[in-house]
Parts: structure tokens; C-alpha cells; sequence
């Protein structure tokens, strides 16, 4: 039987068995007929129940009828109605929350591989912060931003090698935030347990064998035109904070504040170049020669603006898109800033001493 069929036929028998116009022993389908009989056993009882309680014996048989094999409609009402079924709050909350929780990870391992302005990115974002939300201890706190790290830094190589000079800019110094808030999270257990010491000390191995790759694509990128402007954005990370006594943790901190610092400085000036170039009236270029010698050992340390404009550097290409170059220049510099309270955050962590705790007397 299809499915609409027996929920009509249910509806006009019982109907014509309530009046008196037809036996409940006429009807030939068994299951109609015991359904029927269920239902007029229960009639007697209606004015006993609430509603919620009479929707939920409907319900019941209604699925006595429904076919041997439920369509997607019937899976997804059925659904609806366990939700709309009378139960504590908190039940409701829980199993609406196992099922968001289910799909957002469904659509968080999608997005592994999204980019910024990819649809599924935002679920990716939004899975990194409820791992964020959900880890505890500091050492799963900063085991969650250094993965937000790797993701960030994955992103900027990949947006550098399309040539997404303001893209590559951003997740760059995403990268360099996530790292100091792990740097952080690690100062601040790093003198009272032992193994988040040693976790610091792998850290640091990983960061030197990062920036080996690191400059590695960026010699890549610089080989080619058009990526030697992202290949600046990603030599970024090569940067080094001065040496310190601080603790292992501090230090790292304080490398990402040297990488996050330099960035800042470089989308600055990227910014920078576009009014530069429209203030300056356009003149013709001049190709230097590469085979003439300079005169003297004098002229080859005369300062810049005594060299002629044939024999000068060219200067950077200005950005096409005004608004996301300015756009990056805001994010390095707020990312510089989240880096420089991070570290300042493990510093404080590091000089911190413990309160001793009371003696019995």
C-alpha cells in the first residue's frame, strides 16, 4: 500500500464505524481493522489525555500504516515529531546539540582544504573555535592554536603561490597570533610541569624545520614575477626576535611578535604605494644598462639620490585593489598587537611566583 492511501482509508472507516454505518468486522484488512479498534478503545479514554498526549497516540497509528519502506518526508516528520514531543529542557538541548555538533564536523572535515573565500571556510573557522572552546588544560589550549597555526600558515603558501598578495598578508599574520597565544598558553605551565618543558623544547625544533620550508617556497616564489610580491608576505616568518633570557616559551613569543612586527611594517608600505603612485606624475621609463661599468670606486657608494633613475632599483608594483591592501595593513597591525599582549602574557607567567601553600600546624 502506498503511504497517503491507508492514512485516508483509516480516517473515513473509523469515521463510518464511529456513526454506526458500517461493523468493524467488514473491514478486511486486518491492520486497518485492529487500528480502527485501537482507536475507538482509546476514544473512551480522550477526554482523559491532553493533547500533547493525543497527538503522540495519532502518531503512533499512523506509523502502524506507514509503508515498509519510509521515504525522506517520513524520516524527516518523524524527526520533528520526537523533537516536538513533550520532554525536559535540557533532553531537547542535548539532542539538538549532538546534531549540530554533527553536522558541523561533518562540515568542518569538509572544509580542511577551504580558503578564505571559499563557501565552506567559515565552517572551518567555526570548528577551530569550538575546539578552541572545548580544550581545558592550557597544554590542550595551546596544542589547538598551534594547529590553527599550521592551518593558517598552509593557507598563506597556498595564497601566495596564486599571486593573493592581501590574502597571503592576513593568514600570515593569523599564523603569527595563533603561535604566540600557544607560547603563552605554555609559559604559563612551563616552570611547574615537566612534561609542557618538554613540549616547548619540540616546539622550537618545529619552528626552525618550518622556517627551512618556509624559505624554501619563498626562494620558489621569488623565481617567478608574478608571486615575488607574495614572496616577501611569506619571507615574514624568517624573522627572529633578539636574544633574551627569558624562558624557552617567552622566546617563541617573542619570535612571533618579530614575525607579526615585520609584517605589519611591509603591508604598511604596500598600502603606501598606492597614493604614492598617484601622487607622482607619470614619467617614462628608462631601461638600465646591465653592461656599462660604473666609472669609479666613488659612484658605486654614492648614495641613492645620486644615482642616475636609469641605474635605480624599480620600485615596487602598487597594489590593484586599494581597499584589500588597507584592509590587510589593519589585520597585520591588529595581529601585531594580539602577538605583543601574548607575549607579554607569557612573560608575566614566566617571572610569576607560585603562592606557597598553608602548613597545618
Amino acid at each position: 500500500m502506498s503511504g497517503p492511501r491507508p492514512r485516508g482509508e483509516f480516517t473515513e472507516n473509523l469515521e463510518a464505524v464511529a456513526r454506526g454505518v458500517r461493523r468493524l468486522e467488514e473491514i478486511r484488512d486486518p491492520i486497518l481493522r485492529q487500528a480502527i479498534a485501537a482507536a475507538l478503545r482509546l476514544h473512551e479514554r480522550e477526554h482523559r489525555l491532553d493533547s500533547a498526549s493525543r497527538i503522540r497516540m495519532r502518531n503512533t497509528v499512523l506509523a502502524a500504516l506507514a509503508p515498509s519502506r519510509p521515504s525522506v518526508a517520513d524520516h524527516a516528520y518523524g524527526f520533528f515529531a520526537v523533537i516536538g514531543m513533550p520532554a525536559p529542557v535540557i533532553v531537547r538541548a542535548l539532542l539538538m546539540l549532538v546534531v549540530c555538533a554533527g553536522l558541523l564536523g561533518g562540515a568542518t572535515v569538509t572544509s580542511a582544504e577551504s580558503l578564505p573565500d571559499d563557501v565552506l571556510y567559515s565552517f572551518k573557522i567555526a570548528g577551530e573555535q569550538l575546539r578552541l572552546a572545548v580544550a581545558v588544560s592550557p597544554a590542550d589550549r595551546a596544542a589547538v592554536e598551534l594547529s590553527i597555526a599550521d592551518h593558517r600558515l598552509d593557507e598563506a603558501e597556498r595564497l601566495a603561490a596564486y599571486g593573493r598578495a592581501d590574502d597571503a598578508i592576513i593568514a600570515t599574520a593569523g599564523y603569527g597570533v595563533s603561535l604566540a597565544d600557544a607560547a603563552a598558553e605554555l609559559a604559563s605551565v612551563e616552570s611547574s610541569d615537566t612534561g609542557t618543558a618538554a613540549l616547548v623544547a619540540q616546539l622550537q625544533v618545529s619552528l626552525a624545520a618550518t622556517q627551512e620550508h618556509v624559505a624554501s617556497v619563498v626562494l620558489r616564489l621569488a623565481a617567478d614575477p608574478r608571486t615575488a610580491a607574495t614572496a616577501d608576505v611569506l619571507a615574514s616568518v624568517a624573522a627572529t626576535a633578539s636574544p633574551s633570557k627569558d624562558s624557552p616559551a617567552a622566546r617563541i613569543a617573542d619570535q612571533a611578535v618579530a614575525i607579526t612586527a615585520r609584517l605589519a611594517t611591509l603591508a604598511d608600505d604596500r598600502a603606501a604605494l598606492f597614493d604614492l603612485a598617484r601622487a607622482e606624475p607619470p614619467r617614462a621609463r628608462v631601461t638600465p644598462r646591465t653592461d656599462a661599468p660604473v666609472a669609479n670606486a666613488e659612484r658605486q657608494n654614492a648614495p641613492a639620490a645620486a644615482v642616475p633613475e636609469a641605474r635605480r632599483t624599480a620600485s615596487p608594483t602598487p597594489p590593484a585593489n586599494m581597499g584589500a591592501a588597507r584592509q590587510a595593513a589593519e589585520k597585520a597591525k591588529e595581529a601585531a598587537l594580539k602577538a605583543l599582549q601574548a607575549a607579554e602574557k607569557a612573560r608575566r607567567a614566566t617571572t610569576r611566583i607560585p603562592t606557597p601553600s598553608p602548613t597545618r600546624r
